[in-house]
């Protein structure tokens, strides 16, 4: 029986099998489509005698992810997401890839916490179309494990931070975490008579359109997590951060930046 996509002319029958299940590849020049599992292999990658991390991990994570997803959605739709899928899930993969090698570690799959903090960042990296947050994902998984500190739970209670947190978070966490570091290192000085919204629009935001939208979010996500204590205002004075006999950033915060230490641009 002919496979759906064949009566569509958009993919042909090949020789090669899936790797996954050992169904029969459907190829339209670009990606190749288990007949069987519907798993959405890369031409490329089919060809590699063997499966590296990224092929073998994305294919997994892929399955899980999309097999739920998809559901009745015919093999005309449902092809075009999964390679979709299969594309960002590789990205991720790569950057997990690229930050363990720097780091010269060896991804440790046989730890159960890395793995249930892999699982969770997994998911995180389908919801964003930013390379910055895969890395920021990468970099935390590298802190991940038995190997840490942190406990295990309150690791996993900061991976879901993580997921739900933009770059811009971290990087706002980083300034007041430590004001008379981080400015100089903006080329400000710390005595700057400048409104903290300024400076966020020339830093952490610039070049970002609704930056308030995106500022008052963070914020407010911030103070309801326990994070920070308080996040002041965009017309406040950066002077008034800097010398605020108040204190900034909770000690939860403290072990949050911690956590992700590192990895912030």
């Amino acid at each position: 029986m002919c496979h759906p996509l064949a009566e569509a002319g958009k993919y042909v029958r090949t020789e090669s099998r899936c790797g996954i299940c050992g169904g029969r590849l459907l190829s339209d020049g670009q990606n190749a489509i288990c007949a069987a599992c519907g798993y959405v292999h890369n031409v490329s990658e089919v060809e590699l005698p063997t499966a590296s991390m990224a092929e073998t991990v994305a294919a997994e994570v892929a399955l899980s992810v999309s097999g739920a997803a998809l559901g009745p959605l015919s093999w005309i739709v449902g092809a075009p997401i999964r390679v979709a899928q299969n594309r960002q899930l590789n990205a991720w993969i790569h950057a997990v890839e690229d930050r363990f090698v720097t780091a010269h570690r060896s991804f440790n799959s046989d730890d159960a916490l890395t793995m249930a903090v892999f699982n969770k960042l997994s998911l995180g990296a389908m919801q964003t179309n930013r390379d910055e947050k895969l890395r920021l994902f990468a970099g935390v998984l590298l802190n991940a494990g038995s190997h840490s500190a942190i406990p295990d739970r309150v690791q996993l209670i900061f991976a879901d931070m993580v997921v739900r947190y933009e770059p811009e978070h971290l990087q706002y966490l980083s300034f007041l975490s430590d004001p008379d570091r981080w400015l100089p290192e903006h080329g400000y000085s710390p005595g700057i008579t400048m409104e903290l919204g300024v400076l966020m629009t020339a830093t952490i935001f610039a070049g970002v359109e609704d930056w308030e939208i995106a500022f008052d979010t963070m914020v407010r996500e911030l103070e309801a997590d326990g994070i920070i204590a308080s996040g002041f205002a965009p017309s406040v004075f950066v002077g008034d951060v800097v010398y605020s006999e108040h204190r900034l950033i909770w000690d939860k915060g403290t072990r949050f930046l911690e956590y992700v230490s590192g990895d912030l641009t």
